[in-house]
Parts: C-alpha cells; structure tokens; sequence
C-alpha cells in the first residue's frame, strides 16, 4: 500500500520538474518514488549534491537561525527538521 506525502519545492523548480517528467513519460509521484527507491537501496542519494545547492540551504537556514536568536527564540532540533518548520515562513 501506498502512503502519501507532502513536500516543499522552490516555486520556480516545479513547473520545470513537472515538465521533465512529463516528456520522460512520468508522473511527479513516480519520478519521486523512483528517487525515493534508490535513495534507500544505496543508503545514499542517487546523486552529488552540488556544493553550491549546499551551501545555498546552509545559508538560508543559518540566516534564519540566526533571526530567531536575535529575537530571543533558541531552538535545538536537527538541521531538516529547523529548515522545513521556520525557513522562509
């Protein structure tokens, strides 16, 4: 069975995103699922990251980090879990 997920994509990728899977034939669940499969067989990402989409999220969620403990608010959790709940809200 199935389970359904919600992700966050940068507003200017999806439309790309959707167009690519879509000239390959796939829809966006599947291509995600597909990346999701090889992730877990490889216990690592079917992929490099680039250093700079790295550094590009290290930045967005130190800025952010940074904001909060200037107003006060210390937060400790794992870097996923601060990015998804306080970058860019």
């Amino acid at each position: 069975m199935a389970k359904q997920i919600s992700i966050l994509i940068d507003d200017d990728i999806k439309p790309k995103f959707e167009r690519v899977c879509k000239n390959m034939g796939l829809s966006v669940s599947s291509a995600v699922n597909m990346f999701a499969h090889a992730t877990v067989k490889n216990a690592a990402l079917p992929f490099v990251p680039d250093a700079d989409d790295v550094q590009d999220d290290y930045e967005r969620v130190l800025s952010a980090s940074i904001e909060h403990s200037k107003q006060g608010k210390f937060i400790v959790m794992p870097f996923e879990e601060f990015e998804r709940d306080y970058v860019n809200k």
